[in-house]
């Protein structure tokens, strides 16, 4: 159970580079479905099929991200729960989960030495009540990281579609559109659809994901004395819009890191150094 940050860190790592990998495969798409409007005869066709290739590479690389993403957040969840339930609880999920991973991910844990430290959380783990310290952190954290990568996400859209616009009006009159060309462009504008379909998709996941988070801190907050019902029913609302958001962009994250540590430092001191937290009687 020791190695659980070490396996988590890398997969989430791995989703980051494959997320990377299919936002330079939509950025590609895009400059085709743009630079389609300028051109005609076999060049359009060529484009056309290049297009539908983009598209399935666009697929399989987000399958895998999804994949590597909810192993993750599967191990991720036993971390936490490992700081308030100790013993040999999870182990035998842990290491069903563990076999399933990838060779590739397994080596890397492996030449891991030590806990990545953006794995490590302020809370204290021979605390009873770190488990919903750590909650809230988490919570206070993903509310604002989600709330960026809604905005950016949907700054990216707007861009997108106006690029498009801009060159399907500049492209009036220049070029010469056959029935047989008519049919490659309209296959190439559907693709486009399905592309903003999914970042719109995104967009509304992020926007509720860090609406949910912020209800969770809040009802934390409030919260006078925390029994086990509180602490099972938190952990899984938390586990569950955790795990239905999508991947925080890594740039978004570590550009705004510290900022929200300075933040949530001072609130940190304030909720559990100044006025411990109690168990509910």
């Amino acid at each position: 159970m020791d190695d659980l940050n070490k396996y988590y860190k890398i997969l989430f790592d791995k989703a980051h580079h494959l997320d990377t990998i299919h936002f330079c495969i939509e950025i590609i798409f895009v400059g085709l479905v743009i630079g389609s409007n300028f051109i005609s005869g076999y060049f359009l066709y060529a484009v056309g099929i290049v297009g539908i290739g983009t598209q399935i590479a666009a697929f399989v690389v987000r399958k895998q991200q999804q994949i590597a993403e909810s192993t993750a957040h599967k191990l991720q969840a036993f971390a936490l729960l490992y700081s308030h339930y100790k013993g040999n609880t999870f182990n035998f999920e842990v290491s069903q989960i563990k076999g399933e991973v990838s060779l590739d991910v397994h080596n890397k844990v492996k030449k891991l030495l030590d806990d990545p430290e953006s794995t490590k959380y302020t809370a204290d783990e021979g605390d009873k009540n770190a488990l919903i310290q750590m909650l809230q952190e988490n919570c206070f954290w993903n509310k604002h990281q989600y709330g960026v990568s809604y905005e950016s996400s949907l700054r990216k859209v707007i861009f997108w579609v106006a690029g498009i616009l801009i060159a399907i009006l500049l492209s009036i009159g220049t070029t010469l559109i056959t029935p047989d060309m008519l049919y490659t462009r309209i296959l190439l504008i559907f693709l486009s659809l399905n592309l903003f379909w999914n970042e719109i998709d995104k967009i509304l996941l992020w926007y509720n994901a860090s609406k949910a988070m912020l209800a969770l801190d809040n009802s934390i907050e409030k919260q006078k004395a925390f029994g086990e019902d509180f602490l099972i029913h938190t952990f899984t609302s938390y586990h569950i819009t955790k795990s239905t958001a999508p991947i925080i962009k890594e740039k978004l994250y570590k550009k705004y890191g510290a900022k929200l540590n300075d933040a949530w430092k001072s609130r940190f001191n304030q909720l559990y150094v100044n006025n411990p937290i109690k168990d509910e009687a």
